[in-house]
């Protein structure tokens, strides 16, 4: 079941969160990270969970006339269900609710399979910024 990511619930499932960020590539998110304020952010998050376990989380806030994914993770044991994009597919959803145009995210370049996953779910690759690529998915 996907369901809205308030502050309230990062709180309250701080842990698993955090669990869940280790698998990620690159800096690891602190408490900080997931409770900082941005526009629309509390909006657009959402998490996935089954049987009362947190099993992938999406956190976005409103850059511009885009919603910027800011950090999407699944457990490791989890991947490959389709989760992700049920996420993503969420978050299109909340966007367009909010008469945003595009959901925008930056992906490491050494991150062939986020790229390849992106890219199969109707991203574009946009620009490269530093060792990043930023991706576009227009609607």
């Amino acid at each position: 079941m996907i369901f809205p990511l308030t502050r309230a619930d990062v709180l309250l499932l701080m842990n698993d969160l955090i669990e869940i960020d280790k698998e990620t590539i690159g800096e690891k998110w602190t408490i900080e990270n997931f409770i900082f304020q941005l526009d629309l952010k509390w909006e657009l998050s959402c998490c996935v969970e089954l049987k009362n376990k947190t099993l992938g989380f999406l956190i976005a806030s409103k850059k511009d006339n885009a919603a910027h994914i800011h950090r999407v993770a699944i457990d490791k044991n989890s991947q490959g269900l389709g989760l992700g994009k049920k996420l993503i597919d969420e978050l299109e959803l909340r966007a367009r609710s909010h008469s945003l145009q595009a959901i925008t995210l930056k992906v490491s370049t050494k991150n062939k399979n986020a790229i390849d996953f992106y890219t199969h779910i109707g991203f574009k690759l946009q620009n490269l910024e530093g060792h990043n690529f930023l991706m576009m998915k227009t609607f």
